[in-house]
């Protein structure tokens, strides 16, 4: 049977209703991410983004549960208490993002959705709320990036690259969070060009795949790098345990593997994108520093430590330019005296 955005948006509807029924600490619950796009699949996947807010919670955290093989239920709870400092969550690029950029309410409780709405988005779309967003990304970027000077030339393949897609990552979300809110994995590129057309500063989208990859001859190594990624993708999905990483359970697989398989033929840098990612992390996770197929596929794309020093120089003024583009964006919307001040 064949899922369309219309089926996923019922089904949750069904879902929620029966969940609140049965589980009374929940406040709230809101839809947010890729289902609100006009056209959620990248080869026919995706996934349904929820907010579950309860009055009995201790800390957050992420549930994710199959509805087919290609869709997934990708469920974040949070207490209530989290969303008490209504002025936090103004600047807060996440949560306040998914409360005011049109979610679709599927529960809620005494008007509670109605109350936090009305006390952040009165201010959320501020330039001065916008620019702190983006700081929050910025700052981040500036630290990895001093993180990366300290791993250029060792042998420590993956906390180099996890310090480096950490570093882009954040760079580019700084300028995402001008325009609308933060970027994920798998629209990560196509947003930010839709992001920097707005902007006026498409040079950006440039750099940052250039940053990703620099090899035109990868396409030809496909079936080869694939090969070592879905082993280990497969490995640390049956045998780590999923509540400590959820977003790699075994349900999730085809959510990447099917983008990877569709942006390889259509968009590499995003195939590339996805794979380091994904990767990066299950390596991190599992301790693993080097590994064969790994190191040689960072090699291919330039993003090896010992390929280092050259890149630190372009990630020097990819940020630079990032940097200006905050800036001016700031002066352009009336905060000449509160943009620079915070750009370190």
């Amino acid at each position: 049977m064949k899922i369309t955005k219309e089926k996923l948006l019922r089904l949750s509807d069904s879902y929620i209703a029966q969940r609140s029924r049965k589980d009374r600490s929940i406040v709230c619950a809101y839809l947010t991410g890729s289902l609100l796009r006009e056209y959620p699949f990248i080869n026919n996947t995706t996934d349904v983004d929820i907010i579950m807010i309860h009055s009995e919670l201790d800390v957050p955290y992420r549930e994710i549960s199959a509805i087919s093989e290609d869709a997934t239920f990708d469920i974040y709870h949070y207490p209530r208490s989290y969303f008490a400092n209504t002025r936090n969550l103004r600047t807060d690029p996440w949560i306040g993002s998914s409360l005011c950029y049109d979610p679709i309410v599927l529960f809620g409780k005494g008007h509670w959705y109605e109350f936090v709405l009305s006390s952040v988005e009165a201010s959320f779309f501020l330039p001065e709320n916008a620019l702190q967003r983006a700081l929050v990304f910025n700052r981040e970027a500036h630290k990895y990036y001093m993180q990366l000077q300290r791993l250029v030339n060792t042998p420590y393949d993956v906390t180099y690259a996890f310090n480096y897609i950490l570093c882009i990552e954040n760079a580019v979300n700084s300028v995402a969070c001008l325009y609308k809110r933060p970027l994920t994995m798998r629209h990560f590129l196509q947003d930010f060009i839709e992001c920097c057309n707005e902007l006026n500063c498409i040079n950006l989208v440039t750099e940052t795949i250039g940053l990703i990859t620099e090899n035109s001859g990868l396409e030809q190594y496909r079936q080869y790098y694939a090969q070592f990624w879905n082993y280990y993708f497969d490995y640390f999905s049956n045998y780590v345990r999923p509540d400590f990483y959820p977003e790699y359970s075994k349900v999730r697989i085809p959510y990447y593997q099917k983008a990877v398989e569709a942006f390889w033929e259509t968009h590499l840098p995003s195939a590339v994108w996805i794979m380091l990612n994904t990767w990066t992390q299950i390596f991190s996770a599992m301790k693993m520093e080097q590994n064969e197929g790994f190191h040689s596929f960072l090699g291919m794309n330039g993003l090896t430590p010992q390929q280092g020093p050259k890149r630190m120089e372009e990630i020097d003024h990819f940020l630079e330019q990032v940097d200006d583009t905050i800036d001016s964006w700031g002066k352009s919307h009336g905060l000449e005296d509160g943009t620079s001040i915070y750009i370190e």
